[in-house]
């Protein structure tokens, strides 16, 4: 009777230990994926800067 009230108690504590990891691990692969995007921006920003400084006025590319 006690080793299934255990068995309970243990089986919800492993769950909100990985409930806790896993909000943790997301919170820090959302933040890595942020800062990737960003880095991915700023190299846009610096290719469309150089584009528009080019000697056609800053026309940018015929389409």
């Amino acid at each position: 009777m006690f080793g299934c009230a255990r068995s309970h108690e243990a089986h919800t504590l492993a769950e909100d230990r990985y409930e806790t990891f896993d909000a943790q691990r997301r919170k820090e692969g959302a933040r890595d994926a942020d800062a990737d995007d960003l880095i991915e921006l700023e190299q846009i920003e610096e290719v469309l800067k150089r584009g528009l400084s080019r000697s056609d006025g800053g026309q940018g590319p015929d389409v």
